[in-house]
């Protein structure tokens, strides 16, 4: 089995090129196969910066992030790569719990709206460093998909505005870059049949991209070199 220097031991799961399971993102990006959510999954996305992030790294306007915010991520990463076991991962709410329960009625509802057929995965990595990744809410042959299920005031708003919300712009930006996909489905799925699914396009911002170039690895340098200056002290 694969084994990682990120990690205290081999790779849990098998790992392989994206594209050999039927997407076509960039020849460098790589796919595990597993649940999300499990032990498993957890350890693959210890220590590297990762979509739903990427945020506290990189701003929607391509710079890069300054302040607590900044400072708290890269303490968890940190964190991620010292701990001998499972990463904590205690961030929970009734939003969290909503979404989980919701998010398999929102793909079904998605693939009947689109007539397509998604693929679930665990996680993807941007290349062979896996310093950075996502975890899909679905795949597709030249696109990615995104599930959010809001409220009904976010669900009608979205509608409404309909386009992608800021809020979301550098998560599916970031599964962009990973991926290399030239597409994102952002999809807002409400369980009340009366107010309709929004299914809303994203094509990649070569600005943004450009930034996450940039800014990722020297993020990613600062975690590692870290890192390692606290695994001498204890030593």
């Amino acid at each position: 089995m694969e084994h990682d220097p990120l990690f205290d031991g081999p790779l849990p799961v098998e790992v392989q090129p994206l594209r050999e399971i039927g997407v076509n993102g960039s020849e460098s990006a790589m796919v595990a196969m597993c649940e999300q959510g499990t032990d498993e999954w957890l350890k693959l996305r210890k220590g590297i910066v990762t979509a739903s992030s990427a945020s506290a790294v990189v701003t929607s306007l391509g710079q890069p992030t300054k302040g607590k915010g900044r400072e708290t991520y890269l303490c968890k990463l940190v964190g991620g790569l010292l701990l001998k076991h499972r990463q904590e991962e205690s961030v929970s709410s009734q939003a969290i719990d909503r979404g989980h329960y919701l998010e398999p009625k929102a793909r079904a509802a998605y693939e009947l709206a689109t007539g397509s057929e998604v693929r679930q995965v665990g996680f993807v990595w941007r290349d062979e460093t896996k310093q950075a990744g996502c975890s899909p809410d679905g795949l597709l042959p030249d696109l990615g998909l995104e599930i959010k299920c809001p409220m009904q005031e976010n669900a009608v708003r979205y509608l409404i505005k309909g386009k992608v919300p800021t809020d979301y712009i550098v998560q599916i930006q970031f599964s962009m870059w990973v991926t290399g996909l030239p597409c994102w489905d952002f999809c807002s799925y409400h369980n009340d049949s009366g107010i309709p699914i929004f299914i809303k396009a994203a094509e990649p911002d070569e600005k943004l991209h450009a930034a996450f170039n940039e800014h990722i690895p020297a993020f990613m340098a600062e975690v590692t070199e870290t890192a390692e200056r606290l695994k001498e002290r204890a030593a």
